[in-house]
Protein backbone atom coordinates (compact mmCIF):
# COMPACT_ATOMS: atom_id res chain seq x y z
CA UNK A 1 0.00 0.00 0.00
CA UNK A 2 2.95 2.12 0.50
CA UNK A 3 3.76 2.98 -3.13
CA UNK A 4 0.16 3.66 -4.04
CA UNK A 5 -1.66 7.15 -4.33
CA UNK A 6 -5.35 5.40 -3.97
CA UNK A 7 -5.12 4.43 -0.38
CA UNK A 8 -8.80 3.71 -0.79
CA UNK A 9 -8.84 1.34 -3.82
CA UNK A 10 -5.82 -0.40 -1.86
CA UNK A 11 -8.07 -0.98 1.37
CA UNK A 12 -10.44 -2.39 -0.52
CA UNK A 13 -8.81 -5.14 -2.24
CA UNK A 14 -6.87 -6.08 0.36
CA UNK A 15 -9.69 -6.06 2.73
CA UNK A 16 -11.97 -8.28 0.22
CA UNK A 17 -8.86 -10.66 -0.36
CA UNK A 18 -7.82 -10.47 3.45
CA UNK A 19 -11.35 -11.16 4.33
CA UNK A 20 -12.14 -13.96 1.87
CA UNK A 21 -9.03 -15.94 2.97
CA UNK A 22 -9.36 -15.71 6.39
CA UNK A 23 -13.01 -16.20 7.50
CA UNK A 24 -12.24 -19.26 5.37
CA UNK A 25 -9.45 -20.40 7.55
CA UNK A 26 -10.45 -19.41 11.00
CA UNK A 27 -14.46 -19.88 10.30
CA UNK A 28 -13.31 -23.66 9.41
CA UNK A 29 -10.94 -23.95 12.06
CA UNK A 30 -14.01 -22.74 14.55
CA UNK A 31 -16.87 -25.78 13.27
CA UNK A 32 -13.91 -28.17 12.87
CA UNK A 33 -11.62 -27.77 15.80
CA UNK A 34 -12.56 -31.43 17.54
CA UNK A 35 -11.29 -32.73 13.93
CA UNK A 36 -8.52 -30.57 13.61
CA UNK A 37 -7.46 -31.37 17.07
CA UNK A 38 -7.86 -35.27 16.78
CA UNK A 39 -5.04 -35.32 14.14
CA UNK A 40 -2.79 -32.56 16.27
CA UNK A 41 -2.97 -33.91 19.65
CA UNK A 42 -5.03 -37.16 19.30
CA UNK A 43 -8.49 -38.27 20.29
CA UNK A 44 -8.00 -38.47 23.85
CA UNK A 45 -6.77 -34.68 24.09
CA UNK A 46 -8.83 -33.80 21.12
CA UNK A 47 -12.66 -33.08 23.16
CA UNK A 48 -10.76 -31.15 26.19
CA UNK A 49 -8.75 -28.86 23.71
CA UNK A 50 -11.20 -27.81 20.73
CA UNK A 51 -13.11 -25.56 23.17
CA UNK A 52 -10.58 -23.42 23.86
CA UNK A 53 -9.36 -23.78 20.09
CA UNK A 54 -13.17 -22.13 19.20
CA UNK A 55 -13.04 -19.05 21.91
CA UNK A 56 -9.44 -18.56 20.32
CA UNK A 57 -10.26 -18.62 16.68
CA UNK A 58 -12.84 -15.34 17.35
CA UNK A 59 -9.09 -13.80 18.08
CA UNK A 60 -7.42 -15.11 15.19
CA UNK A 61 -9.81 -13.79 12.51
CA UNK A 62 -10.14 -10.55 14.43
CA UNK A 63 -6.17 -10.08 14.18
CA UNK A 64 -6.42 -11.14 10.91
CA UNK A 65 -9.28 -8.90 9.56
CA UNK A 66 -7.15 -5.86 11.38
CA UNK A 67 -4.39 -6.50 9.26
CA UNK A 68 -5.03 -4.49 6.17
CA UNK A 69 -5.80 -1.24 8.67
CA UNK A 70 -2.24 -1.65 10.13
CA UNK A 71 -0.44 -2.33 7.08
CA UNK A 72 -2.11 0.92 6.30
CA UNK A 73 -1.61 2.66 9.15
CA UNK A 74 1.84 2.04 8.52
CA UNK A 75 2.19 2.73 5.06
CA UNK A 76 0.61 5.92 5.75
CA UNK A 77 3.69 6.29 9.50
CA UNK A 78 1.09 5.77 12.04
CA UNK A 79 2.80 3.76 13.82
CA UNK A 80 1.97 4.73 17.53
CA UNK A 81 -1.65 3.71 16.83
CA UNK A 82 -0.87 0.34 15.87
CA UNK A 83 1.21 -0.04 19.19
CA UNK A 84 -1.49 2.05 21.31
CA UNK A 85 -3.42 -1.38 20.14
CA UNK A 86 -1.14 -3.66 20.48
CA UNK A 87 -0.67 -2.13 24.48
CA UNK A 88 -4.40 -2.01 24.56
CA UNK A 89 -4.68 -5.69 23.90
CA UNK A 90 -2.00 -6.19 26.48
CA UNK A 91 -4.09 -4.87 29.21
CA UNK A 92 -7.12 -5.84 28.61
CA UNK A 93 -6.13 -9.06 28.00
CA UNK A 94 -4.66 -9.23 31.51
CA UNK A 95 -7.54 -7.87 32.96
CA UNK A 96 -9.82 -10.29 32.10
CA UNK A 97 -7.53 -13.14 31.65
CA UNK A 98 -6.80 -13.34 35.55
CA UNK A 99 -10.69 -13.87 36.89
CA UNK A 100 -11.54 -16.21 33.85
CA UNK A 101 -8.61 -18.74 34.77
CA UNK A 102 -10.13 -19.06 38.44
CA UNK A 103 -13.49 -20.51 35.65
CA UNK A 104 -11.58 -22.95 33.25
CA UNK A 105 -8.85 -22.86 30.21
CA UNK A 106 -11.97 -21.89 27.88
CA UNK A 107 -13.15 -18.79 29.70
CA UNK A 108 -9.45 -17.67 29.58
CA UNK A 109 -9.61 -17.81 25.90
CA UNK A 110 -12.81 -16.63 25.72
CA UNK A 111 -11.59 -13.45 27.79
CA UNK A 112 -8.75 -13.18 25.40
CA UNK A 113 -11.16 -13.13 22.31
CA UNK A 114 -13.24 -10.29 24.01
CA UNK A 115 -10.27 -8.36 24.66
CA UNK A 116 -9.22 -8.48 21.26
CA UNK A 117 -12.79 -7.72 20.07
CA UNK A 118 -13.10 -4.70 22.52
CA UNK A 119 -9.87 -3.75 21.20
CA UNK A 120 -10.86 -3.68 17.59
CA UNK A 121 -14.03 -1.92 17.94
CA UNK A 122 -11.70 1.25 19.57
CA UNK A 123 -8.64 0.92 17.17
CA UNK A 124 -10.91 0.12 13.98
CA UNK A 125 -12.77 3.81 14.73
CA UNK A 126 -9.29 5.53 15.27
CA UNK A 127 -7.96 3.95 12.11
CA UNK A 128 -10.25 4.99 10.13
CA UNK A 129 -9.84 8.66 11.23
CA UNK A 130 -6.51 8.77 10.62
CA UNK A 131 -6.69 7.57 7.49
CA UNK A 132 -9.72 9.61 6.42
CA UNK A 133 -12.08 6.55 5.61
CA UNK A 134 -15.25 5.68 6.86
CA UNK A 135 -17.33 2.17 7.88
CA UNK A 136 -18.36 1.70 4.23
CA UNK A 137 -14.67 1.25 3.08
CA UNK A 138 -14.14 -1.76 5.12
CA UNK A 139 -17.26 -3.29 3.16
CA UNK A 140 -15.88 -5.17 1.09
CA UNK A 141 -15.19 -7.67 3.81
CA UNK A 142 -18.75 -8.41 4.08
CA UNK A 143 -19.62 -10.93 1.91
CA UNK A 144 -16.98 -12.82 3.34
CA UNK A 145 -18.22 -12.41 6.50
CA UNK A 146 -21.55 -13.71 5.16
CA UNK A 147 -20.56 -16.39 3.52
CA UNK A 148 -18.45 -17.61 6.20
CA UNK A 149 -21.32 -17.78 8.58
CA UNK A 150 -23.19 -19.44 6.17
CA UNK A 151 -20.75 -22.09 5.90
CA UNK A 152 -20.56 -22.26 9.31
CA UNK A 153 -24.02 -22.59 9.82
CA UNK A 154 -24.91 -25.17 7.08
CA UNK A 155 -21.15 -27.36 9.08
CA UNK A 156 -23.00 -27.28 12.25
CA UNK A 157 -26.93 -28.54 11.09
CA UNK A 158 -25.23 -31.13 9.20
CA UNK A 159 -24.81 -34.37 10.49
CA UNK A 160 -21.43 -35.19 11.69
CA UNK A 161 -19.07 -35.75 8.71
CA UNK A 162 -15.39 -36.32 8.58
CA UNK A 163 -13.07 -33.67 8.42
CA UNK A 164 -12.03 -33.79 4.42
CA UNK A 165 -16.07 -33.94 3.72
CA UNK A 166 -15.98 -31.12 5.64
CA UNK A 167 -13.38 -29.20 4.56
CA UNK A 168 -15.03 -30.08 0.60
CA UNK A 169 -18.68 -29.01 1.91
CA UNK A 170 -17.78 -25.77 3.33
CA UNK A 171 -15.55 -24.64 0.52
CA UNK A 172 -17.88 -25.38 -1.93
CA UNK A 173 -20.49 -23.25 -0.64
CA UNK A 174 -18.26 -20.40 0.74
CA UNK A 175 -16.69 -20.13 -2.91
CA UNK A 176 -20.60 -20.50 -4.51
CA UNK A 177 -21.39 -18.01 -2.06
CA UNK A 178 -18.69 -15.51 -2.80
CA UNK A 179 -19.05 -16.40 -6.64
CA UNK A 180 -22.54 -14.81 -6.51
CA UNK A 181 -23.09 -11.81 -8.37
CA UNK A 182 -24.71 -8.79 -6.74
CA UNK A 183 -27.03 -7.44 -9.34
CA UNK A 184 -30.56 -7.04 -8.57
CA UNK A 185 -32.87 -9.86 -9.76
CA UNK A 186 -34.82 -8.28 -12.71
CA UNK A 187 -37.92 -9.26 -13.06
CA UNK A 188 -39.47 -10.07 -16.54
CA UNK A 189 -41.33 -7.82 -19.01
Amino acid sequence: MSTSSDLRRDLHAHVKRSAALHVWVWGGTLVAAPEILTLAVGAHHAPTVAPVLRALAVLGLLNALLMPLNQALMARGHTTLVLKRTALTLILSAAFIAPALALSLVAAATALSLAALLTALWFTARALDKLDLTASDLTPALAPLLAGTAMCTLLVVCPPLPLLSQIALGTTLYIALLRLKRSPYRYPA
